[in-house]
């Protein structure tokens, strides 16, 4: 059962929603929202504890029959001291006393970083063991070659695994990862998998060889050609050759050279593009070859600085499994600033944590050293210049090497394994989410570490349940850390306590926290009530899919070319306007989630959550219309609902029903009902809010937006250029805050009055601006949003499912063009005035190759320029799409090694006017002007923007 400390917030997305419905069942999907949780500070309390909401609900759940209880806060990476109460307060509550499992001896296991853990910690935590597999191989690697940095070719009986060693260790993914279906908050290693091993079979057909996937490598030494059998495998091939010297050779007499040399030339071709494919740059690397299957490999391969087979490369699995070291990890929130002094102290702060929490893995303390410089802070921006943005100048510098002194042995010092740095758009003060991970010698000679396990398997165990199951009561690793703090608010101390994470529970020492003081206003007056927990003691309404029925739900053989809107009914409004409208299905959502992802341009925050929300809605039964703008009767009013803040906030801080609070409170401020909701922006998660609210209103949701796409501010509506009011204008948190702005003095304010508001609400809260009249929505909306971003999300689906390009499926969606394609080789970061701006150098592919694109984002993709030429630039849209998938990736998302194609697609034309362009083009984000011509004067863009209109 999970505890969920939150108060009132993440209320819209309870635990396990946005898991498979079988995996759901099966872990009984209960949970219990408590009071508690912090806001992005780790210093304000969402609401307190309730130690009496604690033991009702730790009474039931043992009643219930459960045996493990999660604990998990809200902003607990930042500050897990509510955890460590609650967990406190269980364990006294039902008398609970761990104690060691009893070995004879420690036992280590590998876990998915290249480091060990103990058997108590594997037991509490199996998913960071799920992928130790290729990891052992890589750090085997490692440690035969000598080599710290190149990438390893683990080539097996059936697979080859790809990775790549930074630093001795394996680099991490790029993105989130996916468990059984299920989004995890783990860091796992980059591995890349192909079908290519000793027992890969061999086909010929119509003068084309095929090697793999299929493979007899558990029957190798009786089916294999060289063995004796009829089966022709990747291992006889090598055979034959002579580039292996295994089993009876002239038993491959049969296979021709010719036959034989280009089956080798094909298994070349295929570890070459898996070389090719987990680079970062095009220089050339050292390849370590390892594994039984290591003679499959040449000598040379393209890309490859040179080819490494070690000796005893055939068991450099079990030697990487065998390294004794372990490590500690901090990863939370930390205001920066913009001194360098204050930068260095906030890692040095972190790094010592980081450092404390290794030796409390069993770290050897003698061999904690730091070593330095391995992660340099970024290197100056640029002055600011006197527009409204300054973007950090190029050329970017290379990737860090280590030290001159060299990295030291690798087996005898602890050292930074990873420092990761990324700051948080929309907060101020340089607030950044800083990572950073140290690993040293296991002291062998220690004494086992107290773990966390029950003293008698009855105390937490079912009998039918075996002890591997149980887990930890916090999933994540958390540790004290310096709080983001308001300048000149002077330090505190917070108490220390024993830490609920993945490491052995000790004491840290006083680390400073101090939180950051929320603006004073006088509409935010403190909220004192206490929540009760919403129980949910059947996860029937979640546990099963809607099939059929009254929504208009597609199964899931449905042609994918049925999902476009179609016209459900016809009737007449209030003054004889037509409506053609649709219905929204769970068939629909997916396509709209990656629509609108897609129309956020890097920017508006992930459409994930909001899409989770709207399937659930779906399954109640709610039925949520779409609607033209000509079905708003002139003096109808529509209104839009959408959310304000950091997008990065939301990841933990879930929302509730923030943006309906603030829908209802412009409304009354006016003294109107709504006809329909419609969206703020289309881009990004806040494209399908405007659905959720729709749904809960229980009104129609408009086809049009007030952006076309995403944008930072608020003044960059349509309805504030055009002149329409946007005040009065509404915040609301989760806690029960509103703030109304009645007026405002020009399209400015609005956003200079609410962002530091939106701050104090916790940098998330729920917006919505002035409601307007069917015949100024006419004027201003720009009409059939969502229309385009299920035909852009239906396209790329259609595309996965035929097989076909998904990249050119969307740009062909979208009336745009493909004009980049190229692999992320680095990338550049800061935060100012609140913004995450930066600059994405990209190195070209295909056909772009020996080129180097270079686009500039302020939360958005601004510009792009193509060898210093500039190729697109806002208010066309420049996405960044996944070169496999065609889904967008976020400028937050975007790190090393990533894959991207860039499309283009047109601004509608009422975001093209002189008029407009002041506001949202170029030069009002400090770019150069080229006069380029955009997309939108096109006769294909005039055909879209006709069809979708």
């Amino acid at each position: 059962m999970v505890f969920r400390l939150c108060g009132p917030a993440t209320h819209a997305l309870p635990p396990f929603c946005d898991i498979p419905i079988e995996l759901r069942d099966t872990l009984r999907g209960q949970y219990e929202l408590l009071n508690g949780g912090y806001e992005f500070d780790g210093g304000t309390e969402i609401s307190p504890l309730s130690t009496e909401q604690i033991h009702k609900v730790t009474d039931k759940a043992l009643k219930a029959g459960y045996t493990s209880l999660v604990v998990s806060g809200v902003f607990s990476p930042v500050n897990s001291s509510q955890e460590e109460a609650a967990a406190d307060i269980i364990n006294k509550h039902v008398a609970v006393h761990y104690a060691g499992l009893g070995l004879p001896g420690a036992l280590y296991l590998t876990s998915n970083d290249g480091t060990l853990m103990s058997s108590g910690q594997a037991q509490r935590l199996p998913l960071h063991t799920f992928q130790s597999g290729p990891v052992n191989s890589l750090r085997g690697a490692a440690k035969l070659s000598g080599l710290t940095d190149g990438i390893v070719v683990d080539i097996g009986g059936t697979t080859t695994d790809v990775g790549v060693l930074q630093h001795g260790f394996p680099r991490p993914a790029s993105r989130e990862a996916l468990l059984a279906g299920v989004r995890i908050n783990q860091r796992v290693p980059d591995i890349l998998s192909i079908g290519l091993g000793g027992g890969s079979v061999v086909r010929w057909k119509s003068g084309t060889c095929t090697v793999g996937p299929d493979s007899i490598a558990s029957q190798l030494t009786s089916r294999a050609l060289v063995f004796g059998g009829s089966v022709c495998t990747a291992t006889d091939v090598a055979v034959r050759l002579g580039k292996l010297s295994l089993g009876q050779p002239h038993l491959t007499s049969g296979l021709s050279t010719s036959d034989a040399q280009q089956a080798w030339d094909t298994m070349q071709s295929m570890l070459t593009q898996c070389i090719d494919q987990v680079k970062t740059s095009a220089e050339a690397m050292p390849v370590i070859v390892v594994g039984g299957g290591a003679g499959l490999c040449g000598d040379a391969l393209e890309g490859a600085a040179c080819i490494v087979k070690p000796p005893h490369a055939d068991i450099a699995n079990a030697v990487g499994a065998a390294i004794p070291q372990v490590s500690g990890t901090v990863d939370g929130v930390f205001q920066m600033g913009s001194e360098g002094q204050k930068r260095q102290a906030c890692l040095a702060e972190a790094q010592a944590s980081a450092h404390a929490k290794a030796v409390q893995a069993g770290a050897d303390p003698s061999t904690c050293k730091a070593r330095p410089h391995l992660a340099p802070p970024p290197p100056p921006l640029s002055p600011p210049s006197p527009s409204p943005t300054s973007f950090p100048s190029l050329p970017l510098p290379p990737p860090s090497a280590p030290p001159a002194s060299g990295p030291g042995p690798l087996m005898t010092c602890t050292h930074v394994m990873a420092l990761d740095e990324i700051p948080l758009a929309y907060l101020p003060g340089g607030v950044v989410r800083l990572h950073v991970k140290v690993v040293g010698d296991l002291q062998i000679a220690a004494p086992p570490t107290k773990q966390w396990a029950p003293q008698n398997e009855s105390d937490l165990q079912k009998p039918h349940q075996p002890a591997e199951q149980q887990q930890d009561a916090q999933q994540h690793q958390r540790s004290p850390q310096q709080q983001p703090r308001a300048p000149g608010t002077p330090q505190q101390q917070t108490n220390p306590g024993k830490i609920l994470d993945n490491h052995p529970q000790q004491t840290l020492a006083p680390i400073t926290q101090t939180p950051l003081t929320p603006i004073s206003h006088p509409s935010l007056t403190p909220v004192n009530q206490t929540f009760l927990a919403a129980s949910i003691t059947s996860p029937a309404s979640l546990a099963h899919t809607a099939s059929g029925g009254s929504h208009g739900e597609l199964n899931a053989a449905a042609d994918l070319a049925s999902l476009s809107p179609h016209e459900l009914s016809q009737s007449g409004g209030s003054k004889g306007a037509t409506t053609a409208e649709w219905v929204i299905t769970k068939d629909h959502v997916e396509a709209l989630a990656i629509g609108c992802g897609i129309l956020g341009s890097g920017g508006g925050g992930s459409p994930y959550r909001a899409k989770l929300k709207l399937l659930q809605r779906l399954k109640e039964g709610a039925k949520i219309r779409v609607v033209p703008c000509s079905a708003v009767p002139d003096d109808a009013y529509v209104v839009d609902a959408s959310y304000m803040g950091a997008p990065t906030v939301s990841i933990e801080k879930l929302d509730s029903s923030q943006a309906e609070a603030a829908a209802h409170a412009v409304l009354k401020a006016v003294g109107k009902e709504a006809f329909a909701i419609v969206a703020g922006e289309i881009g990004g998660g806040n494209g399908l809010e405007a659905l959720n609210v729709a749904a809960s209103m229980n009104l129609p949701v408009v086809d049009a937006d007030f952006m076309g796409r995403a944008f930072p501010e608020l003044q960059m509506m349509t309805t504030a250029i055009y002149g329409v009011p946007v005040a009065p204008a509404a915040l609301a948190d989760e806690k029960g805050n509103t703030v109304v702005v009645q007026t405002v003095a020009n399209i400015h304010s609005l956003e200079h009055i609410l962002r530091p508001v939106c701050t104090a609400m916790g940098c998330s809260a729920g917006f919505a601006s002035a409601p307007v009249s069917g015949k100024q929505l006419r004027a201003v909306a720009i009409q059939g949003s969502l229309s385009l971003a299920l035909a852009l999300g239906r396209a790329v689906q259609q595309a996965q499912h035929s097989k076909a390009d998904p990249v050119a499926a969307a740009a062909t969606a979208g009336n745009g063009n493909l004009i980049f394609k190229g692999k992320v080789t680095d990338i550049e970061r800061s935060t100012t005035d609140g913004f995450a701006k930066g600059v994405l150098r990209l190195s070209g592919l295909d056909h772009w190759c020996g080129q180097q694109a270079d686009i500039h984002f302020q939360n958005e993709n601004l510009q792009l320029r193509i060898d210093g030429k500039v190729a697109a630039i806002v208010p066309d849209l420049i996405c960044c799409l996944d070169i496999h998938s065609g889904h967008s990736v976020a400028t937050e998302e975007l790190c090393y090694g990533l894959r991207l194609s860039v499309v283009r697609l047109p601004a509608n034309t009422k975001l093209l006017t002189p008029e407009v362009l002041e506001i949202i083009g170029p030069q009002a984000f400090g770019l150069e002007d080229p006069h380029l011509t955009s997309l939108q004067n096109s006769r294909t863009a005039a055909r879209m923007i006709s069809h979708y209109s």
